[in-house]
């Protein structure tokens, strides 16, 4: 029998985005099989995600500083330095699939002058870029921010991208540039590589939602609905929504594109391995923290202890810039691509911020009720 050719993942950074991939990537047995389905047979998701854990024979994980306290079982994980990297990818078993999940780093000019300050990729603007092997499938964590303000309207990979020069989303706009044309095939060159963009919104999972929020500030029921009055169709265009995804269900979306290695697609153009990734409901912030706060209330899981007035000071300090920014870059992401994808393998596990957050919740039921 043809052997199984080996895959072997290398992950760019230990955030949030990085566990959730390691999560559904890790390998839990110590057998896989030739060959890959694709379908899920049944209703149980436990099956579509043992296919996730046997794809990859091996992960390694960069970290920033000191090695990561909760180190999974069968991932490897050596610091970000660049020597230590280009030697991996030059001695080690050949590294099929890369995941970069390090945002854009600021940089400064040598003089200190701040008017220069711009942004950087760690991979792209040093050694590993040349290091990296000419046959693989790469995948960028890239942001729907990129896309800038079309009014409350729909976009999807096709929308015109309206981010602002000087921006941190203007900076993963121009990176996502660089690593296609890197990685797109040159037929002039013994070069076989993919690229898969994932722009992500706005991420939550089991230790960061709007229900750690609204325990740890509380949230005014009384608050005015900032997001637009008006009826109908321009009242909803006026509305400040913003789209969400589960953190779990960005890990899986990307192995799932891993996992195919031919994407069917509905036309040829550069869009074709751009993903949104982003649950099925756009929804204001103040439904999102409604939402919460009723299901805390239902719970009798009560606020953090903190005085109102501190409370209403310090929830003030963390969104006003966020508030400026949801109202000047407003729009709802469609994620038809990418549940197209997810479709064979049981969809979204959270297609809307209720049933993440629902989640959430049971998940950390004893440990809040326990606080009280």
């Amino acid at each position: 029998p043809t052997p199984k050719p080996q895959r072997n993942l290398l992950i760019f950074g230990n955030g949030n985005v990085a566990q959730s991939v390691i999560k559904h990537a890790t390998k839990h047995t110590s057998s896989s099989s030739s060959s890959v389905s694709f379908m899920k047979t049944n209703n149980n998701e436990k099956d579509y995600d043992n296919w996730l854990s046997n794809f990859f024979d091996s992960i390694i994980c960069t970290y920033h500083t000191n090695p990561p306290s909760n180190k999974i079982r069968g991932v490897r994980y050596i610091p970000f330095e660049t020597e230590t990297i280009v030697n991996l990818l030059k001695n080690e078993p050949c590294i099929t699939h890369v995941c970069m999940t390090i945002p854009p780093q600021m940089k400064q000019s040598s003089d200190n002058d701040a008017s220069s300050l711009s942004f950087q990729d760690v991979v792209l603007d040093s050694s590993i870029r040349e290091a990296l092997p000419a046959k693989l499938s790469l995948a960028f964590i890239s942001t729907t921010g990129v896309y800038g303000n079309h009014d409350g309207g729909w976009v999807d990979e096709c929308s015109e991208l309206k981010c602002k020069e000087g921006t941190k989303a203007h900076a993963y706009f121009n990176i996502e540039n660089q690593w296609k044309k890197l990685m797109l095939k040159n037929d002039d060159e013994e070069i076989d590589r993919n690229v898969f963009i994932f722009r992500c919104s706005g991420l939550y999972g089991i230790n960061f939602s709007a229900l750690h929020t609204v325990r740890k500030l509380g949230w005014d029921t009384n608050t005015k609905n900032e997001e637009g009055t008006k009826e109908g169709d321009e009242g909803r265009k006026e509305m400040s929504y913003t789209s969400r995804i589960h953190l779990d269900d960005v890990g899986r979306a990307i192995i799932a594109c891993m996992m195919q290695t031919e994407m069917i697609h509905e036309d040829n153009s550069d869009e074709n391995y751009i993903f949104n990734l982003s649950d099925n409901v756009p929804a204001t912030r103040n439904q999102v923290m409604m939402f919460a706060n009723n299901l805390l209330k239902e719970s009798n899981i009560s606020n953090s202890p903190h005085e109102a007035n501190d409370m209403n000071m310090r929830y003030a300090k963390l969104t006003s810039e966020r508030g400026k920014r949801r109202n000047k870059d407003r729009k709802r992401v469609s994620n038809k691509k990418i549940r197209r994808i997810l479709e064979p393998y049981g969809g979204l596990k959270f297609p809307s911020f209720r049933e993440g957050l629902k989640d959430i919740l049971e998940c950390k039921f004893i440990q809040w009720r326990e606080d009280i």
